[in-house]
């Protein structure tokens, strides 16, 4: 186990060796205790003015390095809230309105049926669009890629194909659904929306995760790939995901 707490590095041999404080050992140990099965986990803290970082296990099951502070992990759809933190940025900005409907962005064929209004950048990042959990013609070809990647061949011309292909389940504003669907549309909008209409990791890379000096954080599953978790499902060890569209 490694402590980084005030810009130093401690290492853990064992429980009875650790020279981190107590503020931050004990607790890491016991968040640490609610993932046994996890072959790698972090833990950030902070009391006060005093911060620190905790790490267990390896970056693989059988092998691998041992973790660090330094280590990446890919966060899932902790992802939602860095684009929720893009919409607020280009809102501050001007070039995109909660308020504005998709036909501001999308050409008219790639609009969804309309039931009941238009749908906007806010109902898109509180999950009120109506749209489903997951575009329609994804599981097709997902079910094959399951273990490895199943959005890898999901294109942003297969994104707005679904897209106009999907009748809302109901009408903008009325109810909460989560949607991974309606959350990547956004981050296709605020692309468009962008000057230059740069990618979503660049933009995204220059308008929070720079500013927020979030130095090890990054849209390109190449980058630090020597030091990245490898996560895992039902056993067997998983990439790094691609989601083009």
């Amino acid at each position: 186990m490694t402590v980084r707490t005030a810009g130093a590095l401690y290492e853990i041999k064992a429980p009875g060796e650790a020279r981190a404080p107590d503020w931050a050992a004990g607790p890491a140990a016991a968040l640490r205790a609610l993932a046994p099965a996890g072959s790698a986990v972090a833990v950030a803290l902070r009391r006060d003015d005093r911060r620190a970082v905790v790490t267990f296990g390896a970056t693989e099951r059988d092998g691998g390095v041992p973790v660090t502070a330094d280590t990446l992990f890919e966060t899932g759809s902790l992802t939602k809230c860095f684009t929720a933190l893009l919409l607020a940025e280009q809102v501050a900005r001007g070039e995109i309105g909660y308020g504005d409907p998709l036909a501001r962005f999308l050409p008219p064929e790639a609009l969804p049926r309309a039931r009941g209004g238009p749908i906007t950048p806010l109902h898109l990042v509180t999950h009120t669009s109506g749209l489903p959990r997951q575009p329609p013609g994804l599981p097709a070809t997902a079910v094959r890629e399951w273990f490895t990647n199943p959005y890898a061949r999901f294109s942003t011309d297969d994104l707005l194909r679904s897209l106009a292909a999907t009748r809302p389940r109901a009408r903008p504003g009325e109810r909460v659904r989560y949607s991974n669907f309606g959350v990547g549309l956004l981050g296709h909008l605020l692309t468009v929306a962008a000057p230059g209409h740069r990618g979503y990791g660049d933009l995204l890379a220059a308008r929070v995760l720079e500013p927020l000096g979030l130095r090890h954080t990054t849209g390109s599953p190449e980058a630090g790939r020597a030091t990245q978790a490898t996560g895992y499902w039902h056993e067997r060890a998983r990439p790094p995901w691609r989601i083009p569209g």
